[in-house]
């Protein structure tokens, strides 16, 4: 490959990451939520200032299969788009759970063990009730680094998305990332989900 003349920098490694408006009755899914939340898990807390449906043994996709049937459309795409064999691989939706974030609840930057593609979908996001924010896997540059003009593709250290009602956000499970505090009076309600992949 010659370029004589027109050097060319190229980014090799990016990290891809989808996000989608679905077009979902918000006020039906919300409704659902609370429910399930005044019924199940009024009375716990699973992490300071919130609960979650995450491990609690209850299968909610059924509660949600409208939301599903979509997020798994996505999921698909999403794949395809990764470059995922479809022919002779699948995935599968392995986990879906609710969060119910109050006032002054944050998650710290983890990421989905055995998993390939994880996602959150937001069905109540109050101004004010926190970023999603996702980081660069490459924390290895991050070990003698020069101060940089601006940021760009080439030296994001992260990158937050203000939670919408109605948007779908999927990534690469692998990758670290985390929820900023609701400073809102409003509990903040999303999905999140996991998805595995197998032979067919």
């Amino acid at each position: 490959m010659s370029n004589a003349g027109n050097p060319t920098v190229r980014l090799w490694f990016p990290v891809a990451v989808y996000d989608e408006v679905l077009d979902c009755d918000i006020a039906s899914l919300r409704t659902r939520a609370r429910q399930i939340y005044e019924l199940h898990y009024k009375e716990n807390i699973s992490y300071p200032n919130g609960y979650t449906t995450f491990n609690q043994g209850v299968d909610l996709k059924p509660v949600f299969p409208d939301l599903c049937e979509k997020i798994d459309a996505a999921a698909h795409r999403f794949a395809e788009r990764l470059g995922m064999n479809l022919q002779t691989h699948q995935i599968s939706m392995a986990d879906f759970w609710i969060n119910f974030n109050n006032k002054h609840c944050h998650h710290e930057m983890h990421n989905h063990t055995n998993s390939f593609i994880s996602g959150a979908f937001y069905i109540h996001s109050p101004k004010n009730g926190g970023s999603f924010v996702i980081y660069d896997p490459k924390v290895t540059m991050r070990m003698y680094e020069p101060p940089f003009v601006k940021d760009d593709a080439a030296n994001f250290k992260q990158v937050s998305y203000t939670p919408t009602e109605n948007v779908l956000i999927l990534f690469p499970s692998y990758l670290m990332h985390s929820v900023e505090t609701n400073r809102s009076e409003e509990t903040r309600i999303s999905i999140s989900f996991n998805y595995v992949f197998g032979k067919r």
